[in-house]
């Protein structure tokens, strides 16, 4: 071969080999293309899977606080509702006590009732009850009553001994009025006819205990209350002390001009009002309706 023909095939040979270089080189290029794509969609799949998976976490725990929420706030609704019947409930037995001022000591059961039922409840529950105010004041003022009435009791204990003590005191007394039941021509209101007894007796022999220093009057007037009596006390005026005008309804000049009571000591008027005849143990002591006091 011509040294020509050498030079060419050597040249045909380079050019072979750089095409042959620059197609692997291609090839790797597209290869690395691919494998570059590959990787990216698979960075790019991932990423997205994990956004996903994220959502759907946020979604899931959204989801739970609402719930959350929701049950917390029927769970609310309802403990309102308890709370509420609750506080009704003893704020109507507190209404049944009445006025706080008023409490006797037979408004025991009505206060123990709504006291109990106050205890029962939850802090939270008796900061809402409306009318505790009267519970309290009906409780303080039952408590004084009761208070009160262990004193009275002791005190009566202790006079009641002390009476066991000493030799008892005491008179009888009655009030009557017999002239006029015997003579109602001389009534001068017939509307009072209802009052006079038909035997003439208002108030039969009764028995009374007294205290060293006491008078006829606290005598009649101590009789008249327990037994229901209505009586009337005037001054004396220039007598000095109490003067009785009226005893069971039947006044003074209800029976003629010169009727009016008049009070016995053991049979004896006594020349000065019945307030300030001292009692004597063993005084019989008789209120008489006279119709003509000149006579007696």
């Amino acid at each position: 071969m011509s040294e020509r023909g050498r030079v060419m095939e050597d040249e045909l040979l380079k050019k072979a080999k750089r095409r042959k270089i620059r197609t692997i080189a291609v090839l790797v290029i597209v290869a690395l293309a691919a494998t570059s794509a590959v990787f990216g969609l698979s960075i790019k799949s991932a990423r997205a899977e994990k956004a996903k998976a994220a959502a759907a976490q946020e979604s899931t725990e959204t989801q739970a606080a609402a719930d959350s929420g929701a049950a917390e706030k029927k769970s609310t609704s309802s403990k309102e509702k308890k709370d509420k019947a609750a506080v009704k409930k003893v704020d109507k037995l507190i209404a049944a006590i009445g006025d706080p001022d008023k409490v006797t000591l037979d408004s025991k059961d009505a206060i123990q009732k709504a006291k109990k039922a106050y205890d029962k409840l939850s802090k939270d529950q008796k900061e809402i009850v409306e009318n505790k105010e009267v519970l309290t004041a009906a409780l303080e003022n039952y408590r004084k009553l009761v208070k009160e009435k262990k004193a009275e009791a002791a005190e009566k204990n202790s006079s009641s001994s002390s009476a066991s003590t000493a030799a008892a005191k005491s008179v009888t007394i009655s009030i009557e009025c017999k002239d006029l039941a015997n003579d109602m021509s001389r009534l001068k209101e017939p509307a009072k006819k209802k009052y006079i007894p038909s035997n003439g007796i208002i108030l039969p022999v009764t028995k009374y205990q007294f205290k060293s220093g006491e008078t006829v009057y606290d005598a009649l007037k101590s009789v008249c209350r327990s037994h229901g009596i209505a009586y009337i006390k005037k001054d004396a005026g220039a007598y000095d002390g109490v003067y009785i005008s009226s005893i069971g309804h039947l006044a003074e000049f209800d029976g003629g001009k010169n009727s009016g009571w008049l009070y016995y000591v053991n049979g004896v008027t006594p020349n000065y009002t019945c307030s300030k005849y001292k009692l004597k143990n063993g005084d019989v002591i008789k209120w008489h309706y006279t119709v003509n006091y000149t006579k007696e």
